[in-house]
């Protein structure tokens, strides 16, 4: 028969022991899950806030997830008294205190500077776009948003800065980007990536754009850019010299920014304070941004106090909420394509130092 003493020890060590066991693993299924969606939530969050204050032409900031370190600990305390009487008429009182804190601590980066400054004006290079492209991207929404002209049909390049006060050229572009679309669906087009230089050591790159000659789709995007009867074409960055050979233009990401931003819709009591340009046709008509952003983007905007319930992100500015609705997909697929565009182009930010360290909670 088991003693008072040796009862309570065996209780005491199996509080312990389930204790002891349960703490790591828990905390990591629990917990990774958690910070990986406040970190994609945040993310998104971020961009769209930096695409409102573009419209805005206030200035925009990017803060980095530096690291996210955690510390946990847990203590007990536990008592025990109990008495043995002589009839074997035995009582036993435990008291347990479990205490457990989590003490996450988050470092943030401001991201500024030369090098990450002259990444975001830096052009998107024909290697990126090609590399979207075989990831299965749409290529009338991968050239919408990258590139700026081909030969002279142009790509609305004065939407690439703030808001101008004229509207913009784009019309054919888009109409060459459909014809594009409509040759990728067939699977009568094909873009590759192409060396430019004998010298293997030299990185100067083009882009190779095959067609099928018997879907009409080809004859109306040769007619658009004026070409020739040649089998392929090779889009490239200096000025083309040769018969297949096409110039084009690309944006930086943060001409893209800007591209996307006039995407968004901003109150009506904004607009008559002046607090974004105003853009107007030649005859002096008011011209809409969503002839030219159509369904590649829509960012919506409310005066509610709160966001609306289908938003998939939100953001908060000037007294107003701005959001993309959760089942317009044709807005996230753009708004994802952004924010690949910006890891790519941003390069690696582990390597700069973290400048605020925040501890949370404790």
């Amino acid at each position: 028969m088991f003693s008072l003493k040796a009862l309570c020890l065996i209780i005491i060590t199996s509080l312990f022991a389930g204790c002891g066991s349960q703490v790591g693993p828990e905390n990591i299924r629990n917990e990774r899950q958690d910070f990986n969606i406040a970190l994609q939530q945040t993310n998104d969050e971020q961009m769209l806030l930096n695409l409102v204050r573009m419209k805005y032409r206030d200035t925009n900031m990017f803060l980095e997830v530096g690291a996210i370190a955690s510390q946990y600990s847990l203590t007990s305390n536990i008592t025990a008294s109990g008495s043995l009487k002589d009839n074997f008429s035995n009582s036993i009182g435990l008291g347990t205190k479990i205490e457990y804190q989590e003490k996450p601590t988050i470092s943030y980066t401001p991201l500024h500077g030369q090098s990450f400054i002259k990444r975001l004006l830096n052009q998107i290079s024909p290697d990126t776009i090609s590399l979207l492209y075989k990831s299965g991207w749409s290529v009338e929404r991968l050239f919408l948003l990258c590139m700026e002209r081909i030969q002279s049909v142009k790509n609305a390049p004065s939407a690439s800065g703030p808001t101008p006060s004229y509207a913009p050229t784009f019309k054919d572009f888009k109409k060459l980007c459909d014809l594009l679309r409509d040759l990728q669906v067939a699977g009568d087009t094909q873009i590759d990536l192409v060396s430019l230089s004998k010298d293997p050591k030299v990185k100067d790159f083009g882009l190779a754009l095959t067609f099928n000659e018997n879907n009409s789709k080809t004859k109306e995007f040769k007619k658009l850019l004026g070409l020739g009867e040649a089998d392929y074409y090779i889009l490239q960055q200096n000025r083309a010299k040769k018969e297949n050979e096409l110039y084009f233009e690309t944006r930086s990401i943060r001409e893209i920014l800007f591209y996307l931003s006039h995407a968004v819709e901003v109150p009506k009591k904004h607009i008559e304070a002046g607090l974004v340009t105003a853009t107007k046709h030649k005859d002096g008509s008011h011209f809409c941004w969503k002839e030219l952003s159509g369904d590649l983007l829509n960012v919506k905007s409310t005066t509610a106090l709160v966001p609306p319930s289908n938003a998939y992100v939100s953001v908060r500015y000037r007294n107003a909420w701005y959001y993309i609705e959760d089942n317009d997909l044709n807005s996230k697929s753009t708004f994802a394509l952004l924010i690949q565009l910006y890891d790519l182009q941003s390069g690696d930010t582990s390597g700069a130092a973290p400048v605020l360290t925040l501890p949370i909670g404790g």
